[in-house]
């Protein structure tokens, strides 16, 4: 398995991936390949965007950045996708793990991220050490 950086191809790829991820259980999100395809895109602008692959196939990604807060530069992971069949083999924990160098390099302090509460991705941050913290993310219909 070889991370590299993504490029405007494997777009297609890593939509596909969010698309049928976060279709299943505890997301149960109705992304389309159009609205995936839309979002991998608009990070691809600004945001480093790292693939796990294998023989020519994406198994999973990870997509970053940073953002200023009172204390200095803060990480923030926007996604960390592996294919359900391929997790568990250390994937995503080394996406993670190459994130986690790369933002130290850049003097980030922390990094944040979410999670669904029901999710395996929970108990896998839980596992490496992200604690999580008293801010509550809220939304409101419109």
């Amino acid at each position: 398995m070889i991370l590299r950086k993504a490029n405007n191809t494997d777009l297609r790829t890593m939509a596909r991936i969010m698309m049928e991820e976060f279709s299943q259980e505890p997301y149960n999100e109705a992304w389309t390949m159009q609205t995936s395809l839309k979002k991998v895109n608009l990070y691809f602008e600004d945001k480093v965007m790292l693939v796990a692959e294998e023989k020519d196939a994406i198994y999973g990604f990870i997509i970053y950045g940073t953002f200023f807060w009172h204390d200095g530069i803060q990480g923030w992971i926007d996604e960390l996708i592996v294919t359900k069949e391929h997790q568990g083999k250390s994937i995503g924990k080394n996406l993670l793990h190459h994130a986690e160098i790369d933002l130290k390099s850049k003097k980030v302090k922390r990094i944040w991220l979410m999670a669904h509460a029901d999710s395996k991705a929970s108990s896998f941050y839980d596992k490496l050490d992200y604690k999580q913290t008293k801010f509550v993310i809220r939304q409101k219909e419109l």
